[in-house]
């Protein structure tokens, strides 16, 4: 019997019917198919929340801002109604009356012939009468928003309490010196008055005190 020599292999084309199937799920998909199904659809739920999130955070900020607009706007319009408004107009008022002084000094001057004595003291009393009333209308808007003065607040016996120096209540600003013991630490001069707030003072009455200074001993001449 003749020998055959056995033919050379002939190689597998990659679509052989030789080649293994890839195994499938139970359902016919492939491997990590629905891993990776599962993992887009977490992907796009997590994007939809923060999206959702985002959103809710900006209608929440413009709510904000909308709530703080209108708070400030009412508390605008009760300062305004219930504070500023007759401070103001008070203010308005002592506006006028420091113009009508100031009308009064040209007028004064203006005179074609020199004032008699009669006149110039006429002249200048009205004018002292004008800065009165002046400072007792500015007084009266201080009290409306609760201010009062030193002098408004005491009475003559407490003033007279007030001549000792209270670092609470006094601000030296000046030194006047005295040989008299009983003065150290008095008020010798009221520079500007002071102003409470309520109960609370706002501006310390800026004075001049005495300062005790022992006089010079006299000196003996001796004449031998």
């Amino acid at each position: 019997m003749d020998d055959q020599n056995p033919s050379p292999a002939t190689p597998l084309s990659a679509g052989s019917a030789d080649d293994p199937e890839p195994l499938a799920g139970p359902s016919g998909r492939q491997p990590g198919t629905d891993a990776r199904d599962g993992l887009a659809d977490a992907v796009r739920e997590l994007s939809a929340r923060f999206a959702a999130h985002v959103e809710q955070n900006d209608l929440q900020r413009r709510a904000f801002d909308t709530l703080h607009d209108d708070l400030q706007k009412y508390k605008d319009a009760f300062l305004l109604n219930e504070f500023q408004r007759p401070v103001i107009r008070h203010l308005i008022d002592l506006y006028d009356r420091l113009i009508r002084i100031e009308e009064t000094l040209p007028r004064i001057g203006s005179r074609k012939t020199g004032p008699t004595v009669e006149e110039f003291t006429a002249d200048l009393g009205r004018f002292v009468g004008n800065l009165t009333g002046f400072r007792h209308a500015l007084t009266e808007v201080l009290a409306r928003v609760d201010v009062e003065s030193y002098e408004d607040r005491h009475d003559v016996d407490q003033q007279q309490a007030l001549r000792a120096l209270d670092v609470k209540l006094h601000r030296a600003v000046a030194v006047e010196l005295t040989d008299d013991p009983g003065l150290n630490n008095r008020v010798a001069r009221v520079h500007k008055t002071g102003f409470y707030w309520r109960e609370r003072v706002i501006r310390p009455q800026e004075i001049i005190v005495f300062r005790y200074q022992a006089p010079a001993p006299l000196e003996e001449n001796d004449d031998g």
